[in-house]
């Protein structure tokens, strides 16, 4: 027997148990063949009412029908999470894990095969519960569901409860009771949440084209989790683990080892030098430069791609022709503003300091809990708008050399001091999903940590201050000899 056919056993298994179950199978079922019904009826009083009191038929097909298959096709999955979570957990309270463990089957397989057992009895009730909606709703309404909207809801509700499955199996396998998996739980309904309800933004917004990349994104997403989920079971530890305890002090003082320790003796496990200014200017810096080569070859992909996204913007949507003659950039004006605005604005050095360092700081926090993907934002969304101003210049016949010059003295630090922040940052969230040999999850975070921290005080922080003095002091006096003044 082939390690896939003991995964769909064990999947096989676990479905029959979840279908022996009526507390688990009596929901899914009103959720599967009554609620529908519900929201059709529920519909229809809308349609009347759009219809004929507000006069307004179109919002009929452009949100109230899509929104009402969303909602269909979401209740049944969510039970989806229920099951998952007791997937590895559930059974340790049993006391039945041990006799699964034993069995001649890889750790892959058989978090596969539970990963598949949660996701089908809630994702079939799902399905069926929108099919029974788009066949029945012309029936009770009259109104139909376009068939490019149907599938576009398969998919969204598809990766969703695989997002959402893929998760839970997480937990349960790294935590020791059903009680802290459910209170973990909190970590994937949230984000879960805020995504249906992103969806139903862009459906209010009728911009449903915008949902085929959603779907491509929560399915980049599920693959990030599932190779997370097989990259950190390990049947040995769950059986281990007795306990779930916050342990600050161990935290700390592992903290300070990777801290303390130049990066390659940490992955090596050999013997590092002693800490000090020098060695980290001269050791650990280059060592976490080079292991973040790859992300910040990516970060320069991203930021290439936003500028020519920018760009092609400006194409698109390009400024009127007398905001040309409106622009006043002769030397004079623009040292009146150059010299006016900071007064006016209250800029100085260390506001714009501050303000850098902040904005790194917290995008990579947030990148910790998106697989490093958040970390990008800023540096995609200023490379964008350099890009659409760069183009709205070029259409409209003005000198790019002002606006370069605007950019480029501070910027020689300011940029490769972002991406590296960036790329280090990238590289601690996406860490989670393969982490090094023989280290935990948490390990794992607090090593790209102080590879963060070590970049950030002794390479970033002096850079960007530097930057924000040139440009306040520097960069105006070189816009102004650029444009002869």
């Amino acid at each position: 027997m082939t390690q896939v056919q003991r995964g769909l056993l064990v999947a096989r298994r676990e479905l029959r148990d979840s279908l022996s179950d009526w507390r688990i199978v009596t929901p899914v079922a009103l959720l599967t063949f009554v609620f529908p019904w519900l929201v059709m009826y529920a519909a229809r009083f809308g349609i009347n009412y759009i219809t004929y009191v507000q006069r307004n038929p179109e919002l009929v097909l452009t949100q109230l029908v899509p929104f009402s298959v969303m909602v269909v096709g979401f209740f049944p999955i969510s039970f989806s999470l229920v099951i998952a979570l007791e997937s590895f957990v559930g059974e340790k309270e049993r006391n039945t894990l041990e006799s699964l463990l034993s069995t001649p089957i890889t750790d892959g397989a058989l978090y596969v095969g539970k990963l598949l057992a949660a996701l089908a009895l809630p994702l079939m009730g799902s399905l069926i519960a929108m099919i029974m909606y788009a066949v029945g709703l012309p029936w009770v309404t009259r109104q139909y569901v376009p068939l490019d909207l149907f599938v576009q809801i398969i998919l969204l509700t598809t990766t969703l409860a695989l997002g959402m499955v893929a998760g839970a199996v997480v937990v349960s396998s790294n935590t020791t009771s059903v009680r802290a998996a459910n209170l973990l739980a909190s970590f994937i309904v949230l984000p879960s949440m805020l995504m249906i309800t992103f969806q139903s933004l862009v459906i209010l917004w009728d911009q449903r084209e915008v949902l085929w990349f959603l779907a491509i994104a929560q399915a980049l997403a599920d693959l990030a989790l599932i190779r997370m989920g097989i990259r950190l079971f390990n049947r040995e530890d769950l059986l281990a683990r007795t306990i779930d305890r916050i342990d600050v002090r161990r935290a700390l003082r592992t903290f300070w080892a990777f801290l303390s320790k130049e990066p390659a003796a940490i992955l090596g496990q050999r013997s590092s030098g002693r800490l000090s200014l020098g060695r980290i200017y001269r050791r650990d810096i280059p060592q976490i430069l080079r292991r973040s080569a790859g992300a910040v070859a990516v970060v320069g992909l991203a930021m290439l791609g936003a500028f020519v996204l920018g760009w092609a913007y400006a194409k698109v949507f390009p400024l009127p022709a007398y905001v040309a003659e409106s622009l006043e950039l002769s030397p004079d004006a623009l040292r009146e503003g150059l010299t006016d605005a900071p007064s006016v604005l209250g800029i100085h050095p260390m506001s714009i300091f501050f303000w850098n360092v902040r904005s790194v700081i917290l995008w990579t926090l947030a990148g910790i809990i998106s697989f490093g993907a958040a970390s990008v934002v800023p540096l995609f969304s200023v490379s964008g708008i350099i890009g659409f101003l760069g183009g709205q210049a070029a259409g409209l016949g003005i000198d790019v050399g002002p606006f370069l010059a605007l950019l480029w003295p501070h910027g020689l630090l300011e940029i490769p001091a972002v991406v590296a922040a960036t790329a280090v940052g990238l590289r601690m969230g996406a860490a989670v999903l393969s982490p090094p040999k023989g280290f935990t999850l948490g390990e794992t975070l607090l090593l790209g940590l102080a590879d963060f921290v070590k970049v950030f005080i002794f390479l970033v922080m002096p850079l960007l201050l530097i930057a924000a003095f040139i440009e306040i002091y520097i960069t105006p006096q070189i816009a102004l000899w650029a444009l002869g003044g």
